[in-house]
């Protein structure tokens, strides 16, 4: 979770980070980035305000998470990169529901592990 300050508004994010293990082959890309994103809407102790953010520390195939992610009907916003897919707030809420949401499953087959 992260706080910002413009002028005497403050915002909140969420940024979650994963690395995927040496070896590990993700299955259901599209899935993974709906599981990992219900996840950051699902944690913390304040509700983000501005946006959620996941993305993926060291090498992972396929490297435009962002695509797939727009590929499974999510609204990612327009301030994304390719490795990092992120809703605004009020997108998220409107796709997930209320925030916290319910913390999800990985989807089965999702990632196979070495």
């Amino acid at each position: 979770m992260s706080k910002a300050m413009n002028g005497f508004q403050s915002s909140t994010t969420t940024n979650l980070y994963v690395a995927i293990p040496a070896g590990a082959t993700v299955e259901d890309p599209p899935a993974l980035v709906e599981f990992l994103l219900r996840t950051a809407w699902s944690v913390s102790d304040q509700e983000p305000t501005r946006s959620i953010t996941v993305g993926f520390k060291g090498a992972t195939t396929p490297s435009d998470w962002v695509a797939l992610g727009t590929d499974a009907g999510l609204p990612l916003s327009d301030l994304t990169d390719q490795a990092s897919p992120s809703l605004d707030a009020d997108d998220a809420a409107a796709t997930f529901g209320p925030w916290p949401g319910d913390v999800p499953q990985l989807p089965a087959g999702a990632i196979t592990l070495p």
